[in-house]
């Protein structure tokens, strides 16, 4: 056996307890070391949370802009909580934590190159007031107790619809103006205009051209008249919510009776109208033809401002076999355009663009035909608004984006 004293015994004593009391510090600081990464990876997750949310408000302000440009003198306006819900909702299915978001727009008067606004003037302005195109967009996001605040300025741009210049009537197939109490004709005379309609073929046995009117028959393909992707952009606007300052309204041929009440059903109306044919994507016409009655007394106006410029043109597209409308009394402003063929019966008057692709149509039948005593006019101004109100784009100017301190 072997014997050791109590002096040996002790220092075995001291040295377990030296062991144990550095296996408790070392535990104690992986415990506090885990802790702290857990907080800072949440804290940076929650962050970076924050940003994103942040960066889908500019966002989500860029599309208000891009559908209602805030102009002029009117009153301040304010973010439209739709554009973003639905990214709202997507992050609490997420299972995002608490959050807020607020988007603003300023005008950029007065701004120096640092991003910061002129106490004076943006802070209180939420518009374009001094109508140079620009407006700051902030938007500031807070996730948990993370927030973020982005700053940058934006620029409109008008893009061109593509729409001919100085043509009111525009038809690959043949145009007949059917009575010679109906016209076609210049109301704006656009720069350099010299013709209103242009055709592939004409039925020569009733025209009754106004004097300024000259027929061709041009060489360019039929798609340069309403190009399939412009078509798809009226109709994915006709059809997509929560968009603020365009009214729209959708719907498809079997509903189309519906309508067919009178003018009451458009006066309203001021923004874009699309037709279905009701049919599967790769049928380009329905057999069906649609009849609308637009009669009035005393006379009314479908779309237009009644003003100058007529700052409101509509569109009504309609993917039918053939529309008629039955006019009287009525003043229409805007774009006109069936897949199929177009007949104006009565005594309206269209200030703008009368379009038929005449698609599906037998040899020898008329595209665009007109027979009563009712008006085709170009209108410039009919033209240039619809560029301007259906082809705006909002993109972020370079060099402006800022990220502030939250407040």
């Amino acid at each position: 056996m072997i014997k050791t004293n109590g002096r040996e015994a002790g220092s075995s004593l001291i040295l377990v307890i030296g062991v144990i009391a550095a296996l408790a510090v070392l535990s104690a600081t992986l415990v506090v070391l885990v802790g702290n990464v857990r907080s800072n990876t949440s804290r940076d997750r929650t962050q970076k949370q924050a940003f994103s949310l942040t960066e889908a408000g500019v966002n989500a302000g860029m599309a208000q802009l891009a559908a209602s440009w805030p102009a002029g003198s009117g009153s301040n306006v304010t973010f439209a909580q739709s554009y973003i819900q639905p990214y709202l909702d997507s992050l609490t299915a997420a299972g995002y934590g608490s959050r807020s978001l607020t988007v603003a727009f300023y005008d950029d008067g007065g701004a120096d190159q640092s991003g910061a606004l002129d106490q004076s003037v943006s802070p209180t302005v939420h518009r374009d007031l001094n109508g140079n195109k620009q407006l700051w967009v902030e938007s500031t996001g807070r996730v948990g107790s993370r927030s973020v605040r982005v700053r940058v300025r934006v620029t409109q741009v008008l893009q061109s619809l593509g729409l001919l210049d100085n043509v009111a009537v525009w038809t690959p197939g043949q145009f007949n103006q059917g009575s010679n109490a109906s016209s076609v004709s210049y109301e704006v005379l656009g720069p350099g205009a010299t013709q209103t309609v242009v055709q592939y073929g004409t039925d020569v046995s009733n025209h009754g051209f106004d004097s300024t009117v000259t027929g061709v028959t041009p060489a360019a393909s039929a798609d340069l008249m309403m190009p399939a992707d412009l078509v798809k952009f009226f109709k994915d606007l006709a059809t997509t919510k929560n968009v603020v300052g365009v009214a729209k309204m959708y719907t498809d041929v079997s509903q189309i009776k519906a309508l067919e009440s009178g003018p009451k059903d458009f006066t309203p109306w001021q923004g874009v109208v699309y037709v279905d044919s009701g049919t599967t994507p790769s049928q380009l016409t329905s057999q069906q033809s649609i009849t609308w009655s637009w009669n009035e007394n005393p006379p009314f106006e479908i779309n237009g401002d009644g003003v100058g410029a007529h700052k409101q043109p509509g569109v009504m597209i309609v993917d039918a076999k053939e529309l008629k409308i039955q006019g009287n009394n009525t003043q229409y402003y805007g774009l006109i355009y069936c897949t199929g063929r177009i007949e104006i019966t009565g005594g309206m008057t269209v200030h703008g663009l009368v379009l038929a692709a005449g698609q599906g149509l037998a040899a020898g039948t008329d595209a665009v035909k007109l027979n009563g005593n009712q008006q085709i006019l170009y209108n410039d101004n009919v033209r240039t608004n619809l560029s301007r109100n259906y082809s705006i784009s909002v993109r972020m100017m370079s060099g402006t984006w800022r990220e502030l301190l939250p407040q």
